[in-house]
């Protein structure tokens, strides 16, 4: 039996708008993984150039152009320099040879982007791309799209963007294209701060260096002593005063103070001497610093103040075993305190002497110490019971003594014990 087709069915079903829009959705994925990249590059690159050409490579990829270029502008000129590109470049942009002033080359897409602030596109065939069109053409450009890099009103550079089309630069498009070139703005500016506030610290430091040079030159020449010391109490740095001074050849301490004796400081009078006082925490916690310098009241040359010191509470006690007091080199001492002119404010409250004291006796010299309401001082080339240069030593004390004279009423010295 012949059987004979009469017809058939079917179904039939238009997927165009189906197909554009998964095309839609996997371009917005690519768009988007593109910025994604594009600010990790911006974030994680410290190289100008390196972060710019990751966000161009990002921008070609994300919306499927030939070739992109970024140009930094010259402060105060009119030249474009290229920084970086990515895509089909072969030279291009090392040649382009863009400006932003009114000559032919400053009144194409780049320049006019830079002097009105605004993107701008044109095709390759337009008049106002003449000069760069052979070029263009070679690499099968059609259009152009410049994007201005602006940060606080001020024109950074301009980000170029090619493509083989003749009108590809949709809203959409030209909306992603503008993140990117926000992008590159920030990396620029970010690098722009990073180098300025470089600069600054560089100069800040090269400043200071000047200073401390001019510092040291001029504590060189002058007759005191000049040293610096570090928070931690470290002296780095002496001058020659304070070398040819003996700085340190007495020292004392109590609690966070502690003094130190320079018999042949010339501060008063050549080797007349003195004594440094310094406090642990003087500019701060643990930040050493000077404190005063004891120089007698009568101070005279060869004196040698500070070959002994001695510190308690509130009293400093100063030998000068070479002073000339009752007798050549007699010695002396000078007693000091915390209050005498004033709350901290460390004053001398009287000289110590023998009165008994001869010719090289050398009071104060090689010993002083505070303690029990007495200053005792030795004297070694008194010709004591033991012979010539036996040496004694001799016992002051006060009435008024009072925790280390901390009152600063003190004003009568007796030798108690010679």
């Amino acid at each position: 039996m012949t059987l004979n087709q009469v017809g058939f069915q079917g179904v039939s079903r238009d997927i165009t708008k189906r197909k554009e829009a998964e095309r839609l959705v996997m371009s917005r994925n690519r768009q988007l993984t593109a910025l994604l990249n594009a600010a990790q590059a911006m974030g994680g690159i410290p190289d100008i150039k390196t972060a710019a050409r990751a966000i161009c490579e990002a921008a070609v990829e994300a919306v499927g152009v030939r070739m992109a270029w970024v140009g930094l502008v010259v402060p105060e000129g009119i030249e474009v320099v290229p920084l970086t590109s990515a895509g089909l470049d072969e030279g291009y942009s090392d040649n382009v040879k863009v400006r932003w002033d009114e000559s032919p080359r400053g009144k194409g897409p780049g320049g006019e982007a830079l002097k009105q602030r605004r993107t701008m596109v044109c095709k390759v065939s337009d008049p106002l791309f003449d000069p760069w069109r052979e070029e263009a053409e070679k690499r099968g450009f059609r259009s152009v799209c410049s994007i201005p890099m602006v940060h606080e009103d001020s024109v950074r550079g301009v980000f170029v963007i090619y493509d083989a089309e003749e009108d590809p630069f949709d809203g959409e498009t030209l909306e992603i294209l503008e993140i990117f070139a926000r992008e590159l703005t920030m990396v620029i500016v970010n690098t722009s701060l990073y180098s300025e506030a470089k600069e600054t610290v560089q100069s800040l430091l090269a400043a200071n260096e000047e200073l401390l040079v001019t510092k040291l030159a001029l504590a060189e020449v002058t007759r005191d002593i000049v040293f610096i010391i570090s928070r931690e109490g470290v002296v780095s740095y002496v001058n020659d005063a304070a070398a040819e001074a003996y700085f340190g050849i007495s020292a004392a301490i109590d609690g966070d103070l502690v003094l130190v004796g320079a018999f042949r400081d010339n501060g008063a009078a050549l080797d007349s001497g003195a004594a440094y006082l310094f406090d642990r925490n003087l500019g701060g916690p643990d930040a050493w610093g000077q404190l005063t310098k004891f120089v007698p009241s009568d101070a005279a040359e060869d004196d040698r103040a500070g070959l002994s010191v001695d510190i308690r509470g509130a009293t400093v006690v100063v030998g000068a075993g070479w002073h000339d007091a009752v007798a050549d080199k007699a010695g002396a001492a000078y007693v000091f305190d915390r209050n005498r002119s004033g709350a901290d404010a460390w004053g001398e409250v009287m000289k110590l002497t023998a009165s008994d004291g001869v010719v090289d006796d050398f009071l104060g010299h090689s010993g002083v110490s505070i303690g029990d309401g007495r200053v005792i001082l030795g004297a070694y080339g008194v010709d004591g019971p033991m012979g010539t240069n036996s040496g004694v030593a001799y016992i002051f004390g006060t009435p008024f003594f009072i925790d280390g004279f901390e009152d600063g009423t003190t004003d009568s010295w007796d030798a108690a014990i010679p």
